[in-house]
C-alpha cells in the first residue's frame, strides 16, 4: 500500500488508498495526480530543453529532482548538454582559425560536398574571377555557369567518377572571369 505525501518538492511514501472489491489496492487519487507531476515535470523539462538545444541554445542544464533514476536521466542529459556545448565552442574557434588562415594565404578556395550537395566559394575565390562576393551564389549551378563551355563535360565526367568512387577528383579546367575572358 502506498501514499506519497509532498514536502518541499519531494515525495515521501506511506499507506493511504482503499481496496476494491476484487482486492486491488488503489492509492488515493490526488496524491498519486501530485506524484505523477513530481516525476513528469522532469521528464517534460529535459523534452523542453532538447528542442532549446537541436536549436542552438547549447549549455542548458535542469534543476535536479528526488527521484534516483529521474535524477540519473537529469544528470545525463545535463552531462551531455554541458560536452555539447564545449564541442561547439571549439568549433566555433576552430572554424574562426580556419578562416584566418584562408584570408591569409590570399588563395582562393571553393569546395563541392557532394554528398550534401553544397557549393563552397570563398569571397577571394570569387575576387580572383573579378566579382564581389554577393554577386555569386553558393550555388552547383553558380560554379557550373563559370566553367569554360568546352571544360564542362570533361569536369562533369570527373565529378561523376569521383561520386561513384571510381577516381580521385584532380584535374585542370578553365574558369570565365567577370570581364569575359
Amino acid at each position: 500500500h502506498l501514499v506519497e505525501t509532498i514536502y518541499s518538492g519531494s515525495v515521501a511514501c506511506s499507506a493511504m488508498g482503499f481496496k476494491t472489491a476484487s482486492g486491488a489496492f488503489y492509492p488515493d487519487p490526488l496524491l498519486a495526480n501530485c506524484t505523477k507531476l513530481n516525476v513528469t515535470r522532469h521528464v517534460y523539462e529535459i523534452a523542453r530543453l532538447a528542442q532549446d538545444i537541436a536549436g542552438g541554445k547549447f549549455g542548458q542544464t535542469i534543476p535536479t529532482g528526488s527521484f534516483v533514476e529521474v535524477e540519473r536521466l537529469v544528470e545525463q542529459f545535463n552531462s551531455m548538454s554541458q560536452q555539447l556545448l564545449s564541442t561547439y565552442d571549439d568549433l566555433l574557434r576552430k572554424n574562426e582559425q580556419l578562416e584566418l588562415v584562408m584570408a591569409g594565404a590570399n588563395d582562393g578556395i571553393w569546395d563541392w560536398d557532394l554528398r550534401a550537395n553544397e557549393v563552397y566559394l570563398s569571397p577571394r575565390w570569387k575576387s580572383m574571377l573579378g566579382y564581389a562576393d554577393d554577386e555569386i551564389e553558393q550555388t552547383v549551378g553558380a560554379w557550373q555557369r563559370l566553367i569554360h563551355p568546352d571544360d564542362l563535360p570533361r569536369v562533369m565526367q570527373v565529378v561523376e567518377a569521383v561520386r561513384r568512387g571510381i577516381s580521385d577528383y584532380v584535374m585542370e579546367f578553365r574558369l570565365r572571369h567577370k570581364d569575359g575572358h
